[in-house]
C-alpha cells in the first residue's frame, strides 16, 4: 500500500470514527482568611458528570497567601542591633477519596534581617505567595474523580517559628487564605460506527483500490 493509498484510508477512517478535540472545563473554591493554625477545613468540589464524555486527566491547583506581622523588641540598653526574623507558613490539602495520595503541601518562609534601637520596638509585614500542583491521569484515580456528586477535601494551615538573639521579644502573627482550582480535561467518547458508515467505508476503500490497479494497468 503507497503513501497515498494510506493516507486516504486514515482519512476515511477519520470520518467514520469522528474525532476527539480535548476539551477542559475548571472549578475555583476559596479558603477565607484566617489567623494560623487552623486544621480539618473542608472544601467540597464537584465530580465529573458530563454524558458521553470521557475524562482524560485531572489537575489540581493549590495557590496560597501567608501574611507575617509583628514585632521586634530590643531589650539591650547599649546600642541598636540587628536580628534576623525567621518564620514559616503552610498550607495543605489531603483527599482522603484518594487512597495512597498523599496530601498537597505549599508553604513560605519569611526571613528577614531587623535593626532595631536600643530598648525600642519594630513593627514589621511581609506578604508571600505560594502555589503546588498534582495531575491525575491514571484510569483507577480518574474514576474517582467521576460520577455523581461531590468529592471532600481537608485543608489545613499551620505556622512554625525560627530562634533569635536573647537580648529580642519577636512576636509574630500568620494569616494564611488559599484557593483550589479543579480542571477537568475530557474529550468525546470514540463513537460506534453505524452499519452505513461501515459500508460507506468499505466502498471507499474499494473504489481506492480499483484506482491503484487502474494506474498500474
Amino acid at each position: 500500500m503507497n503513501t497515498t493509498r494510506i493516507a486516504t484510508f486514515a482519512a476515511l477512517l477519520a470520518c467514520a470514527l469522528g474525532s476527539a478535540q480535548a476539551t477542559t472545563t475548571s472549578q475555583r473554591y476559596e479558603l477565607a482568611e484566617a489567623i494560623t493554625d487552623w486544621d480539618s477545613r473542608t472544601l467540597q468540589f464537584d465530580r465529573f458528570n458530563l454524558p458521553s464524555m470521557q475524562l482524560d486527566s485531572v489537575t489540581l491547583l493549590l495557590e496560597g497567601t501567608m501574611g507575617f506581622s509583628g514585632s521586634v523588641e530590643n531589650l539591650h540598653p547599649g546600642a541598636a542591633s540587628t536580628t534576623v526574623v525567621s518564620h514559616s507558613a503552610f498550607l495543605s490539602l489531603d483527599l482522603p477519596a484518594l487512597p495512597g495520595v498523599g496530601p498537597l503541601v505549599l508553604s513560605s518562609s519569611l526571613s528577614s534581617p531587623i535593626t532595631v534601637p536600643a530598648l525600642s520596638v519594630v513593627d514589621f509585614a511581609d506578604t508571600r505567595q505560594a502555589s503546588a500542583s498534582r495531575s491525575f491521569t491514571g484510569a483507577t484515580l480518574l474514576s474517582t474523580f467521576t460520577g455523581a456528586g461531590t468529592l471532600a477535601g481537608t485543608a489545613n494551615a499551620w505556622a512554625l517559628s525560627g530562634g533569635t538573639s536573647d537580648n529580642f521579644v519577636v512576636d509574630v502573627d500568620t494569616v494564611v487564605s488559599g484557593r483550589l482550582t479543579v480542571t477537568y480535561s475530557y474529550s468525546a467518547m470514540p463513537a460506534v460506527p453505524e452499519p452505513g458508515t461501515w459500508v460507506l467505508l468499505l466502498a471507499g476503500l474499494g473504489a481506492v483500490g480499483l484506482l491503484s490497479a487502474r494506474r498500474r494497468t
